[in-house]
């Protein structure tokens, strides 16, 4: 399945990717992420609560450009089935603000494929325009 996404966050390239480099904050703005622990160099372990079952996973940072761009690549399995996605994500200084594009590929497995893809596609926006929100929120709570 293929998802993206475009938003506007009320901060330079600058906060913007250091924010998003930032485990804790990060923590806060993934619905139902119990813990994020940095493993080595751009790599972490997550658990996550998602609809009311335990996940694990690795989410991994690789062809990062400062202020410019990344790649997220994330791996998760728990009793719901398995994720696998790529997302490449783009910042852009608009005026005060920056402009965010991401386009990722994601692949389910197990018992998630009997929910259909309309029904995860829906699931997945939602989740990514929840994300968005709350980073937005801490960005601006952070005094920038």
């Amino acid at each position: 399945m293929r998802v993206q996404f475009s938003q506007r966050l009320p901060a330079t390239p600058e906060k913007v990717y250091a924010t998003l480099l930032t485990p804790a904050v990060l923590q806060r703005c993934i619905e139902g992420c119990e813990s994020l622990t940095q493993t080595g160099p751009d790599t972490y372990d997550a658990k996550l609560r998602v609809s009311g079952a335990s996940m694990k996973g690795t989410v991994k940072l690789t062809s990062a450009i400062p202020a410019e761009s990344l790649t997220l690549e994330i791996q998760g399995k728990g009793l719901p089935g398995s994720v696998k996605a790529t997302v490449d994500v783009k910042l852009s200084p608009s005026g005060d603000q920056t402009a965010l594009l991401g386009v990722g590929e994601v692949t389910v497995g197990g018992f998630l494929v009997a929910v259909g893809s309309k029904l995860l596609e829906s699931g997945a926006q939602t989740m990514i325009a929840d994300f968005f929100a709350k980073l937005s929120d801490e960005i601006s709570t952070s005094g920038t």
